[in-house]
């Protein structure tokens, strides 16, 4: 029978929405039902006895369609805001606003219930209710919304669950990376280019906020040579109003993302009415026009937190909504010039509401600015670029750091022609290794979905022999160690001596197939 680590529950969703689950309704992302205890924890409903990382089953119209977990405990909320999450993740469509209108009018209060979920899977194939026999019958299940249920119906579906739930290409695990953050809220994974960096920081964060695309509570920006402070936090901007040339201050994206990670916090609290909450939160959508209005609202917004004692903005932000900003290529950008005197303020302790609070003056607007505890950094960094040796030193300070290796296991039992490319890779990067240095080997996912030998032959053409010839420049006697029979050589004689010259040799058919046999085993 399946464990059931640290009193993990199943559950079972009955439901009936229009469109397909996740992408067109709330299946997978969202349990949601009226705020009343039948539904807390009575014969209709077991909200109310969720915990992260319980695991719901998703009966669809009478058949099972997947499963996800818990990522949140339930809360609280109003009928406006079930509207306002459902059509930032766009699901609030003229079909499901006819679905949804039906559950609203069994509030008697017009507030609800909501828990946010993570990692759904669809099932290969849909299973009919009545083929598992540990579920009750259908005649029990009449008027339920949420029930607890026997384990065994997820052995009989195939659903295994280990205690950590690996990302199917990254051998880093999702709660490593989750615990990893909650501890620091700073968090960059390094590793040699094509080992899945952006993919597992986009992959993770997606399931955390349940949002495919980045815009409500998540951003993505990639750091290049020429970033700045201007762009990233606030600056100086020229615009054209009625053929006269204005300057004014331009919020960046981490400044947006900041106040709406706040916005979020103090829903409800009394500090702004509904309406002003809302009329910020368009603002810091659409760049706003009515800059006196919308400056007003914000020294409104800062009034209100620092009215309060630091113990009260601490409880203020706690289980606040998560939001999450990812950097790519963070070691590419001059971390200095960026974050400015910011940098101070990312770190844990000096959060707002935190034991070591800082809150500064900005230079441009002279607001006040202090970092949210609800707001976490994930950067990316490929060491080929930069070793992490050598990445500034404020920025190893405050970051805590996990190593995104290659992975031959992942390619294992992919043999295309005889040529068995776990081997290939494990071959190449010990002799890259040897040459080099282990910040640039090759990445797996090079070689993933590789499924013939064409797409071999131009995936080692057109990405691994260019990516070698980068990292030896014009160091043809190393090219020729690695690459063996694809670098040929001619000697050429000079009135110096007898030289040698190389270039690439172009295989083709069993030649290209023999060649890079002799690779992967280390010939």
């Amino acid at each position: 029978m399946m464990g059931n680590k640290n009193n993990q529950k199943y559950y079972l969703e009955i439901t009936k929405p229009p469109g397909k689950p996740y992408k067109e309704n709330h299946v997978g992302r969202f349990l949601w039902a009226p705020k009343s205890p039948k539904y807390w924890n009575g014969r209709e409903g077991k909200i109310g006895l969720l915990k992260i990382g319980d695991i719901v089953l998703h009966n669809v119209r009478g058949e099972i369609v997947g499963y996800s977990k818990v990522a949140e405990k339930p809360q609280i909320v109003s009928q406006e805001e079930i509207i306002d999450i459902f059509r930032k993740v766009g699901i609030w469509t003229k079909s499901y606003k006819k679905f949804a209108e039906r559950w609203f009018n069994k509030s008697e209060d017009g507030r609800f219930y909501l828990v946010k979920l993570r990692d759904f899977e669809l099932l290969p194939h849909k299973v009919n209710y009545t083929k598992l026999k540990h579920l009750p019958r259908p005649t029990y299940i009449q008027g339920i919304y949420l029930l607890e249920i026997d384990p065994r119906v997820l052995e009989e579906l195939g659903i295994m669950f280990k205690e950590d739930v690996q990302i199917s290409r990254i051998t880093t695990s999702l709660s490593n990376i989750c615990s990893v953050l909650d501890f620091k809220q700073l968090l960059i994974l390094y590793g040699p280019p094509g080992t899945g960096k952006t993919w597992l920081a986009l992959r993770y964060v997606r399931d955390a906020t349940g949002e495919d695309v980045p815009g409500n509570k998540w951003e993505f920006i990639t750091f290049h040579q020429s970033y700045s402070y201007e762009e990233f936090i606030e600056g100086f901007r020229s615009r054209t109003e009625n053929g006269q040339i204005t300057y004014v201050i331009e919020e960046g994206i981490l400044k947006k993302l900041t106040l709406r990670a706040i916005l979020e916090a103090i829903k409800d609290k009394g500090l702004l009415t509904e309406d002003e909450i809302r009329e910020l939160e368009d603002y810091l959508r659409n760049d706003s026009t009515d800059y006196s209005r919308y400056s007003k609202l914000k020294q409104k917004l800062w009034n209100a937190l620092l009215s309060l004692s630091k113990e009260e903005r601490k409880e203020l932000f706690k289980d606040a909504p998560t939001f999450y900003l990812i950097i790519d290529e963070i070691n590419r950008g001059n971390i200095s010039r960026i974050f400015g005197e910011l940098i101070t303020l990312l770190e844990k302790d000096k959060r707002l509401g935190q034991e070591n609070e800082v809150i500064v003056t900005l230079p441009y607007s002279r607001e006040p600015f202090g970092v949210p505890p609800n707001l976490y950094i994930i950067g990316t960094m490929n060491t080929a670029d930069r070793s992490i040796a050598l990445i500034d030193i404020a920025l190893r300070r405050r970051f805590a750091f996990i190593e995104i290796e290659p992975e031959p296991e992942k390619l294992k039992g992919t043999i295309i022609e005889g040529i068995d490319l776990g081997k290939l890779l494990e071959s190449l990067n010990k002799k890259i290794e040897a040459l080099k240095d282990r910040d640039h080997r090759i990445g797996h996912s090079y070689f993933l979905n590789i499924n013939t030998r064409e797409e071999l032959h131009r995936v080692w053409y057109q990405e691994i022999i260019p990516l070698l010839q980068e990292y030896f420049y014009n160091d043809w006697e190393s090219l020729k160690f690695i690459l063996g029979d694809f670098i040929e050589e001619e000697k050429v004689k000079t009135p110096f001596g007898e030289r040698s010259t190389y270039r690439i040799k172009h295989l083709e058919g069993e030649d290209f197939v023999n060649a890079l046999k002799r690779i992967a085993e280390g010939e």
